[in-house]
């Protein structure tokens, strides 16, 4: 409990399927809206064309659940319901996933044989809300078919286990979690109906899930602000959580809105483009940035990115400086690239290239290596014996970080800003373009 580990939102988004979930809605008045816009028998559509949009608008992250434990996710959000045409769980956001849940637990399980000496974190939920049970959890499930799954999932990674009984996450050391083999520590929702109080799982309502994005990427001031300030609060908030047996998760994900959903619907269905702008610009609180209309929730994800990785390096600097931050016990966001990395860029991670001089993959900030940067100063800090290695892996912790520094630039056109909103740039390193 010490340690922070990085993590991805909603991560098995990136392979959603055409299907919309049957309680896969966050919102029905979205969905609504956009359909009254392209009902009317004016528009023609093809076959699976509003569902794969529908799809672009509920994909968060790219890489698969392996490649994302291969670039250092050891926080996973996994999010899952009861299908009932289908008679089987879905992993679900908004549309269900191409395969049933086993599918992907089963990769997990091959690649945590393939890596005996890793610890990774599963939280299962229908929506992210650690607190609701029953009804309100699973709807029209019932603790049979619940209790059910559950036992398919305790099955797969049977043998390697947390034993709430037998190791204290409070007290014990991820080396001893290791040792006994205990390597996938399970979050759950619902705990009582879905685990039947199972030892090998943790109640989710332990979970202190912070979600301070307010309205995202579109309005950054605010985000930004909240973010810093979680950080510089977070020694406190984690002492207290701690205190009562919780965990610290904060959200850096974003989401769109029923206004960029609809935007996004009229150009690629209307084929509309310069009335969108005016009516982007209208609901973006950011100024000087009237061309940028984002498309899907990647398209967001990424501009969130851009300003992540000002909190983070922000933080990370002030480890040691006045008013010292921490970090919880988690982090999730959208959008993760390879080398564990956030893409800051315009150029999509779907493969669209756009943008000007930074219209390149490589335009990245190290989200993975920063947390485990900050992970080694809180373990070397607690070591008396163990300078040697402290400062070899600080060494190789710095210079990974320097492959992938945060780099600020203006390119109005995406919505990036150099100079906007207003941090203590006196504190953070930025690496100029």
């Amino acid at each position: 409990m010490d340690l922070c580990l990085p993590g991805t939102h909603d991560s098995l988004s990136y392979d959603l399927s055409l299907t919309v979930s049957q309680d896969g809605l966050d919102n029905l008045e979205r969905l609504s809206d956009i359909l009254h816009r392209l009902s009317g028998g004016t528009v023609e559509i093809l076959p699976g064309e509003l569902e794969d949009f529908f799809r672009l608008q509920a994909k968060t992250q790219q890489l698969s659940v392996r490649q994302q434990l291969d670039n250092g996710i050891r926080f996973l959000d996994f999010r899952l319901m009861y299908e009932s045409e289908a008679d089987a769980w879905y992993s679900i956001h908004f549309m269900q996933s191409r395969e049933t849940v086993n599918v992907y637990w089963r990769e997990i399980r091959a690649w945590m044989d393939e890596h005996p000496e890793e610890v990774v974190i599963i939280w299962l939920s229908k929506h992210g809300n650690p607190q609701a049970t029953g009804e309100d959890q699973y709807p029209n499930v019932t603790p049979l078919q619940k209790q059910a799954i559950w036992q398919t999932y305790a099955s797969t990674f049977d043998g390697i286990m947390h034993d709430s009984q037998q190791t204290n996450l409070f007290r014990d050391s991820v080396e001893l979690l290791i040792q006994r083999n205990q390597r996938i520590v399970t979050f759950a929702a619902d705990y009582l109906e879905f685990t039947g109080s199972s030892n090998s799982a943790i109640d989710a309502a332990s979970i202190q899930n912070r979600y301070d994005s307010g309205e995202g990427a579109f309005d950054e001031s605010v985000t930004l602000q909240n973010h810093l300030e979680y950080f510089s609060k977070a020694s406190t908030n984690n002492a207290a959580v701690h205190a009562r047996g919780g965990f610290t998760l904060l959200g850096m994900n974003t989401q769109g809105d029923t206004w960029q959903i609809v935007a996004g619907a009229k150009r690629r269905f209307l084929h509309w483009y310069i009335d969108l702008f005016h009516e982007c610009s209208s609901h973006i609180r950011m100024p000087d940035a009237p061309h940028w209309c984002p498309e899907t929730l990647l398209d967001i994800a990424q501009l969130s990115s851009y300003y992540n990785q000002i909190t983070f390096e922000h933080a990370f600097v002030n480890l040691n400086g006045q008013g010292a931050t921490e970090f919880p016990n988690a982090l999730y966001l959208d959008a993760l690239d390879v080398d564990g990395t956030l893409r800051t860029g315009p150029y999509l991670l779907n493969g669209a290239k756009r943008g000007g001089d930074h219209a390149t993959k490589e335009v990245k900030y190290a989200y993975v290596d920063t947390i485990l940067a900050y992970n080694a100063k809180v373990v070397c800090r607690a070591s008396s014996n163990a300078t040697s290695e402290c400062d070899q892996l600080k060494v190789l912790l710095d210079q990974r970080r320097k492959k992938y520094p945060l780099r600020l630039w203006s390119e109005l056109s995406f919505a990036r800003h150099k100079d906007w909103p207003t941090v203590e740039k006196t504190t953070v390193s930025i690496a100029e373009m």
